[in-house]
């Protein structure tokens, strides 16, 4: 029934696909410029909340010239597949993980490092700081254009249908991971036998037993009712993640700079509310987990941190990496890695 649901979804969006014009001009209060902007995450996430209503404070301020319109649930599409509509101009925009942007920029993977940020205002000041501003300069070199602030998805834990109070055991252990070699690398040095798959196809997969677990903000993992296919989810804070939302250049480019302005504030302020709420986001999601029937592990974590220190894995990925790039994520971290 689920999957049914999802492929109506994508059926219903695939006329907006076939629909060429990103501009129109027309009479006073008429949009002359529609962002539709696609997003895996479901309606009831706190990402889409705020940006839906951006986009209503959007259309205010451009007195109707700017209408900013939210696809949740991957209506569009999803995950890597959405990178090239946005880069033709298919559609005007799309949030990317950076598990997802790495795909065409791949130093955007910097921010995923394991264990890189202690803590939330860690990751906040540097992702507003240099190595955020690094980043961005890799993305518009992949086609894309990033807005201002990164959208905070939380510290990623592991939701399985076993129990998991150590390192050894994941051994085995058959998990859905982003579809990007820094997650399969951790994720195979950890143990797991990774599976990658686009967000959309989790649930199902969960459901069906193709994988036995997946990774992902506990936020994520409540909202998108991963509680009804997995009974336990472990607290693992393995990786900070956000989502970069970006736009096709040259439909950016031609909106006049007051309207670019504009769109640009209100997301800021968006993001400002979405980080306001994570941290208490994530305690409530844990309760509600919990009423759910959902059992909460707080692994021993030395262990993790004992075995890719044993494999190499930090050895192994800082000369993937630009050089400043990496010297900017250490900085931010407070520590050598």
């Amino acid at each position: 029934m689920k999957i049914a649901r999802r492929s109506l979804i994508r059926a219903a969006a695939a006329g907006l696909l076939a629909s060429p014009a990103i501009m129109r001009w027309g009479t006073a209060g008429a949009a002359q410029f529609t962002i539709r902007m696609g997003i895996d995450s479901p309606p009831s996430e706190p990402t889409v909340i705020e940006c839906t209503a951006a986009g209503e404070k959007i259309k205010q301020r451009t007195n109707g010239a700017v209408e900013f319109s939210m696809f949740p649930s991957s209506a569009l599409g999803a995950g890597t597949d959405m990178i090239a509509p946005v880069r033709s101009g298919a559609i005007e925009g799309y949030f990317f993980t950076s598990a997802v942007v790495a795909v065409v920029a791949p130093n955007a993977a910097i921010s995923g490092i394991p264990f890189a940020f202690k803590d939330y205002a860690t990751a906040w000041a540097a992702m507003d700081g240099d190595l955020g501003n690094r980043i961005k300069t890799e993305i518009r070199g992949a086609g894309l254009e990033p807005m201002i602030k990164v959208f905070d998805i939380g510290f990623r834990d592991i939701a399985t249908q076993k129990r998991i109070d150590k390192v050894d055991d994941l051994a085995g252990v058959k998990m859905r991971v982003p579809q990007s070699p820094l997650y399969v690398s951790l994720f195979r040095t950890l143990g797991v036998l990774p599976a990658t798959l686009n967000y959309a196809d989790v649930y199902p997969a969960l459901q069906t037993k193709v994988v036995e677990g997946m990774e992902g903000p506990i936020q994520g993992i409540y909202n998108s009712k991963m509680y009804e296919v997995t009974k336990y989810v472990a607290i693992t804070n393995h990786m900070w993640d956000g989502f970069w939302l970006t736009l096709n250049p040259a439909f950016w480019n031609k909106m006049p700079e007051n309207l670019r302005d504009i769109v640009t504030q209100e997301l800021g302020l968006a993001a400002d509310r979405m980080r306001a709420k994570i941290v208490t986001g994530e305690a409530q999601a844990q309760a509600d987990l919990r009423a759910k029937g959902v059992t909460i592990t707080n692994p021993d974590m030395a262990g993790f941190h004992k075995k890719l220190a044993d494999a190499g894995f930090y050895k192994t990925w800082r000369v993937k990496f630009k050089p400043e790039i990496w010297a900017s994520l250490e900085q931010a971290s407070g520590r050598s890695l």
